[in-house]
């Protein structure tokens, strides 16, 4: 890999490993102001509508231009300045963030405007992501490749445990405002910090010397991954996970709510819930290594299947609270070994588009669930604990309010498992482990052009 000696000649004093640690930390303390603000606005809407779909549109138009135009993202970062790249986005969802800040103020505010900055804050992260993921695989060090991702899997968690008692605290003194007005602040913090530091921009081999088209750096993306049939399945599963996954984890604040009747103690287990997830990334950032990352994968998998089994059948706070801790803890150790897996088998110069092609895969995914399992719960599920067939699962998931959200968590548990098993079956995924950092890039490439 070579980076070009443009960047070696304007380097910025801040780069290297302080330039990484110092992107962990103002993303820790974006994600901080992002959940707060999303946890303020989350508990308005369903105290005004008493439903779960505005909650699930909102996260839907969030993700759409992932799912419809994520890879062609991808490869328009890989043919810009990335630098240039995270500091249009930064600054561009500030703004969406002010635009909101300023209806509440001016009592303007609307769920069709909310819906609007959302799908315009989608189209920027679809940017934003590639650009940034590919930036970090470049100023990540070999050896703590594994460290590095765990970390940067504890930012989200960290944040769920923070942002519920900062939101509460500031909500009660100065309101939504007050909440928003910490968001724009690490926004800014953000943007500032990539202003002053070095982002590492790779030349494309020989072989893409000549100028190309956007199509062509898109096929070359998906050729690649064509070419791995391990990878490629893997893929695929973040479409099935994804879909499983974030509809049902999106409707916990309600289910919760339904189940205890109390907001105390779904404030507990939802921190619950954020510990086992920044428990999870830290065990992986306490490795600086990981061998047989899939089967860490596939077992932590299995483990998610068997708590969404105990989820959606259990009544009891402490026992919500400790099915959803150990659930989350293998979620961000999947989601660090991921992105190593793509880090050592991707070229740099392909990485914009083949992590844009993992993002977009997963908003396809976690798209169809936000949209469909809403008017699921609320249309379907729910109504139907007062059907006479209800009796055949009321053993199970019982027969009062969130009874069909209840049978929706045991579902997905039943099929999260049976995708693991699949998986585990696929011989180019168990063989991942053996081949990974040892197959050269080169064929792959040859094939593709």
């Amino acid at each position: 890999m070579k980076i070009n000696s443009a960047s070696r000649v304007k380097a910025l004093p801040l780069h290297g490993v302080h330039a990484l640690y110092t992107i962990l930390i103002t993303q820790a303390l974006s994600m901080i102001g992002s959940r707060m603000t999303t946890i303020g606005l989350g508990l308005w809407l369903f105290a005004q509508t008493r439903t779960t779909t505005p909650l699930l549109l909102a996260a839907f138009f969030m993700e759409l231009p992932g799912m419809l135009l994520g890879s062609l993202a991808g490869a328009v970062v890989d043919r810009v300045p990335r630098k240039l790249v995270l500091i249009v986005t930064d600054a561009g969802l500030a703004v969406g963030t002010l635009v909101l800040l300023i209806s509440i103020i001016t009592d303007t505010f609307s769920v069709a405007l909310l819906y609007t900055v959302a799908l315009v804050q989608g189209t920027l992260t679809i940017f934003q992501s590639p650009a940034s993921e590919a930036s970090l695989s470049l100023m990540t060090p070999e050896q703590g490749r594994d460290r590095i991702n765990g970390l940067r899997q504890m930012l989200f968690p960290f944040a769920g445990i923070v942002a519920p008692a900062l939101t509460g605290l500031l909500y009660a003194v100065g309101g939504i405002g007050t909440v928003f007005a910490i968001d724009l602040t690490t926004f800014a913090l953000a943007a500032t910090a990539v202003l002053f530091m070095q982002i590492p921009q790779p030349t494309p081999p020989e072989t893409e010397a000549d100028a190309t088209t956007l199509w062509q750096d898109l096929r070359a993306g998906i050729g690649f991954l064509m070419a791995q049939a391990g990878l490629l399945a893997l893929l695929v599963n973040t479409v099935i996970g994804n879909y499983l996954l974030n509809g049902s984890l999106e409707i916990t604040l309600p289910y919760i709510v339904t189940i205890t009747g109390s907001e105390v103690v779904t404030g507990l287990v939802l921190t619950a819930m954020s510990v086992g997830a920044f428990t999870g990334g830290a065990i992986i950032a306490a490795r600086a290594n990981i061998r047989n990352r899939v089967q860490w994968m596939l077992v932590g998998q299995g483990l998610v299947a068997l708590m969404y089994l105990v989820y959606g059948s259990v009544r009891s706070p402490w026992l919500l609270a400790t099915a959803l801790f150990l659930m989350m803890i293998p979620l961000p150790m999947g989601g660090a070994l991921m992105q190593s897996l793509l880090q050592t088998r991707v070229p740099p110069h392909l990485q914009g588009r083949i992590f844009a092609i993992y993002a977009q895969l997963g908003f396809v995914g976690s798209t169809l669930s936000f949209l469909s399992i809403g008017t699921m719960v609320d249309r379907i599920l729910e109504p139907s604990v007062y059907q006479p067939w209800w009796q055949f699962v009321a053993p199970l998931v019982g027969n009062g309010p969130g009874a069909g959200m209840a049978l929706l968590m045991v579902v997905t548990g039943i099929a999260i498992g049976l995708t693991t098993l699949a998986l585990w079956l696929i011989p180019d995924v168990r063989q991942l482990d053996i081949v990974a950092g040892d197959q050269p890039h080169a064929q792959a490439l040859q094939e593709i052009f």
